[in-house]
């Protein structure tokens, strides 16, 4: 993965910015992944969601880019989902089923092996993740 401004980016509304640094996914490559660990849904969260814009070029039938909570995959974009050159948005609950808060998860997008080697492109903006207490 990289950061990529070849595509220009969006704000949390999916509003197109003009200039700007968007996370890159390119072909089917060990560096085909994005992740990060989510320490804060550690602090007594019960549930969580994530949203996020996506942009795919080049994705073909059989393709796909995978999100995961941990372990656990909790969306993936395939071929025929939506058209693509364009930004899609996407709103996806997380809960402790999905992935054990208590241990810090990690959330990563990944195309690999979803991806293959021929220019296939997934690009993602406005991660938010917002976490529920009681």
């Amino acid at each position: 993965s990289d950061r990529s401004n070849s595509q220009n980016k969006v704000d949390d509304n999916g509003n197109v910015v003009s200039s700007g640094y968007s996370l890159h996914l390119q072909d089917d490559a060990s560096s085909s992944n994005i992740r990060k660990n989510i320490n804060e849904l550690s602090q007594g969260y019960i549930s969580a969601d994530i949203s996020f814009w996506y942009f795919p070029t080049g994705i073909d039938l059989e393709e796909f880019v995978q999100l995961f909570c941990g372990s656990t995959e909790i969306w993936r974009f395939t071929y025929g989902d939506n058209s693509q050159n364009n930004w899609f948005s996407v709103s996806r609950p997380i809960s402790t089923s999905d992935c054990d808060f208590s241990a810090s998860p990690e959330i990563r997008f990944t195309g690999n092996p979803g991806l293959s080697n021929d220019d296939d492109d997934f690009y993602i903006d406005g991660i938010n993740i917002t976490g529920v207490k009681y």
